[in-house]
């Protein structure tokens, strides 16, 4: 069970590798998880995204669902459509190619679910338009790790 503290980190591992079953768990963690625990998920949300693409979608929407019924929290909005795919990759950490690679592919991935991934691959697109503005002016500062996109 999702609720039990012992199992966050093996979930958020197998979300991490896109596994169905954990991302059908994350609307259950959005309350009961803790701040560095969250991050951790909503990075491997992130990654689920180009691996199984419409289950991380499912999972993002279930998590919407419940900040329309529970309400905005620092921690729940974390998992949601807006942050999960406007966030991408953190540029602070990765390289420039890994952030454009991971944009490509999340792309592809997105538009191949049709109107399920429309609002995602917008504000993904979005935030990427801003992220290219933002270095064309010299003000982005890129990480030097590689992606791991396996």
């Amino acid at each position: 069970m999702a609720t039990n503290y012992l199992n966050v980190d093996s979930i958020i591992n197998s979300v991490d590798k896109g596994d169905h079953n954990a991302l059908n768990d994350v609307p259950l963690l959005t309350g009961n998880i803790s701040t560095e625990k969250s991050n951790a998920l909503r990075n491997a949300l992130t990654h689920s995204l180009i691996i199984s693409t419409p289950e991380t979608l499912d999972a993002l929407n279930s998590v919407d669902k419940l900040i329309v019924l529970n309400g905005h929290s620092p921690v729940r909005d974390k998992f949601g459509t807006d942050s999960v795919c406007s966030y991408v990759i953190d540029s602070n950490k990765y390289d420039k190619e890994s952030f454009m690679t991971y944009y490509s592919i999340a792309r592809l991935h997105l538009e191949k679910t049709g109107d399920k991934g429309k609002s995602c691959l917008d504000l993904m697109s979005s935030s990427i338009e801003e992220t290219i503005y933002q270095d064309k002016q010299g003000k982005m500062k890129w990480g030097v790790e590689k992606y791991g996109f396996d």
